[in-house]
């Protein structure tokens, strides 16, 4: 059953946005894609300081 819109997204555990952070600014290109999470508040820190890092420029 898929969740209603409305619902927020869990965090994920301690210590994964950390490796996708990494991925991210790797690769800016894939970055791009998901730019519009780097102004979601309910996103972690470190992937949304990624994602401005990658696509700043």
């Amino acid at each position: 059953m898929a969740r209603p819109a409305t619902t927020p997204v869990p965090p994920p555990p301690p210590g994964r946005p950390a490796p996708f952070a990494a991925v991210l600014r790797d690769h800016p290109d894939s970055a791009q894609h998901f730019s519009h999470i780097a102004d979601n508040r309910t996103a972690d820190p470190r992937i949304r300081q990624a994602l401005r890092t990658s696509t700043a420029g």
